[in-house]
């Protein structure tokens, strides 16, 4: 899988820095198919989510930076909705919260994830 890798420095000369890591390689995806009769081609959805490499990262005080680009254990790549991602890999992770960054305003109701599925909060 790709690699990126870059430290942002706040202001020109300041010491102080952050380190991002991302790439292709922090889950895997599977396609969605056909469903009610509609083909969705290379559109997928999350197979599984390495915790053990992205916690490692973390532990380094690292950023994880994900992407929406999948790929299969074949070498597909799939287009994966980046709320999905978000939401199964925190839940993979255990994270007690989830908060998105959209345009626009709406409120959605709250959801529940558990390694892999979300149901709205009773």
């Amino acid at each position: 899988g790709a690699l990126a890798r870059g430290r942002a420095k706040v202001g020109p000369t300041s010491g102080i820095g952050m380190d991002v890591v991302g790439g292709n390689f922090f889950y895997t995806a599977q396609p969605l198919g056909v469903r009610g009769g509609v083909d969705f081609g290379y559109t997928g959805e999350v197979r599984s989510v390495d915790t053990a490499k992205i916690n490692r990262h973390l532990e380094n005080g690292e950023i994880v930076m994900l992407t929406s680009l999948g790929y299969s254990a074949s070498g597909d790549v799939f287009n994966v909705k980046t709320e999905e991602v978000a939401a199964r890999v925190s839940a993979a992770l255990g994270a007690a919260k989830l908060i998105y960054f959209t345009p626009g305003m709406f409120l959605k109701r709250e959801e529940r994830c558990t390694a892999g599925t979300c149901q709205p909060e009773r």
